[in-house]
């Protein structure tokens, strides 16, 4: 432990700062090993942090000063007083002593001047300087020693959920793996259906807030039978051990199956996830989805985006052959196909009427040249697709198409109607439509627009 100042404080003041080196310890090969982390850095404020030793002194009959050098400097013009009397100190018992790698000095006389014997005074500045040092560091340890278990418990645990990080959740499942009675071991991979809609829709507070909830049942839901852990952004791992697989299942799907909402600012939110598993049972390779922790976590990876491609919101386990779906089928997301579609797709919102979405299909039908100038030019409503003379009789068709179909339990539409391109081109399109409740969005227009070719050559 190294103290170092007194230090200029930038809201006023002075104050001491102590280090101390933390080492975290690992197994490495079989042999336990500490591994330097970081430090612990103490800031203590002068002379608050002084303030039971002056309580103490003030109630001697000795006016006192308290001084200290800079580590590694023991000159005498580098000592500076941290602390003193309001009376100055006049012929003075001086004792020096060592602390934190600095040299400190205690400085001491009565107030009515000396009267005892040199011995009864060194014995009695003796115990003063005890007292005080003793006092001081009690204080500085325990302080120190309450900051130190922080920074531990900080540098194994994720700040937002207080959940473990993937590095201590894998330690902890490594352990785990250890134990001698034989038993199965569930992984687990999850995360938040479209959470970047919540983000983007609702704000980042609220997405933080989601991400507290899910701990928080994860925490309620298992109580002490999992290791539960925050990877990273929304993905969160659990890991569950016992000796029945099918009872572990049970618990896996009767979570995802929980309804997941919470309240903020008078507000409900709900959300659903997505979970992939992986089994193990160690010592028994072919009862296994995985021969090691990277292994069964990549299996329940793989489960995972499984779930994805079949419409997230549930859960399954691995499945051998799952990995090659994996590499075929998601290198096509949703967005990707919508936007290379040969069809012009436009969706936009029923009451504002504005555009969300054109994939390149409609974008190259306007004659614009990417998205942003397509929104440009039609101003970012579906006002500024249609033909202005075309605008009312083609809105009149939509709805009462809708409130018509509505009776026979959809919700679509057709309608034919002119758009104008960014080069001055009229052209006749049908327009294909579909009135859709979106959980995020509200109510929306999915469109197709089709060129009208027999419209176009009768003109």
């Amino acid at each position: 432990m190294l103290m170092q100042g007194p230090i200029a404080l930038h809201d006023g003041g002075n104050g001491l700062v102590m280090r101390m080196p933390i080492f975290l310890g690992s197994e490495i090969a079989g042999q336990q090993q500490k591994n330097f982390w970081g430090f612990a850095i103490v800031v203590m404020r002068l002379p608050d942090v002084f303030a039971h030793t002056v309580a103490n002194l003030q109630q001697t009959p000795y006016h006192y000063r308290l001084e200290k050098n800079e580590f590694g400097n023991e000159a005498e013009e580098n000592y500076r007083t941290l602390i003193q009397s309001e009376q100055s100190v006049e012929s003075p018992e001086v004792y020096d002593f060592t602390y934190g790698g600095c040299q400190w000095r205690m400085s001491v006389s009565p107030k009515e001047g000396w009267q005892p014997s040199p011995l009864t005074k060194k014995f009695g500045l003796l115990g003063l300087v005890c007292v005080m040092l003793f006092t001081s560091v009690v204080y500085f340890v325990l302080y120190l020693r309450e900051r130190q278990e922080g920074l531990r418990e900080l540098a194994v645990t994720d700040n937002l959920t207080g959940l473990l990080n993937r590095h201590a959740l894998e330690q902890a499942a490594k352990d785990l793996l250890t134990r001698e009675d034989p038993h199965y071991v569930v992984f687990v991979q999850l995360d938040i259906d479209d959470f970047k809609y919540i983000n983007d829709l609702f704000s980042h507070q609220i997405g933080d807030e989601a991400l507290r909830h899910l701990s928080t049942i994860m925490r309620v839901f298992f109580l002490h039978t999992a290791i539960l852990g925050r990877s990273g952004g929304d993905e969160f791992i659990i890991v569950l051990h016992g000796d029945e697989l099918s009872r572990l299942e049970r618990m896996v799907k009767d979570f995802s199956s929980l309804r997941k909402e919470f309240y903020y600012g008078q507000q409900v939110y709900h959300y659903t996830i997505s979970m992939g598993y992986a089994a193990m049972m160690p010592g028994m390779p072919k009862a296994s989805d995985g021969k090691d922790i990277p292994s069964i976590l990549h299996a329940a990876d793989v489960a995972l985006y499984n779930v994805k491609l079949l419409g997230k919101n549930g859960c399954c386990r691995y499945e051998k052959g799952m990995a090659e779906m994996k590499k075929v089928q998601l290198g096509f997301s949703l967005c990707d196909v919508a936007i290379h579609l040969p069809a012009a797709i436009l969706i936009y919102e029923a009451e504002s009427e504005k555009i969300l979405f054109a994939n390149s299909e409609l974008i190259s039908m306007f004659g614009c040249e990417d998205l942003e100038d397509f929104l440009r030019y039609t101003n970012q409503n579906f006002r500024g697709v249609v033909h202005p003379d075309d605008y009312e009789k083609v809105e009149e068709s939509i709805w009462r198409q809708i409130f018509m179909n509505r009776l026979k339990g959809c919700a679509d539409d057709a309608v034919n109607y002119r758009i104008i391109t960014k080069q001055g081109k009229i052209v006749w399109v049908i327009d294909r439509g579909r009135l859709v409740n979106s959980e995020y969005y509200g109510k929306i227009f999915y469109v197709v627009l089709i060129t009208d070719d027999e419209m176009n050559e009768e003109k």
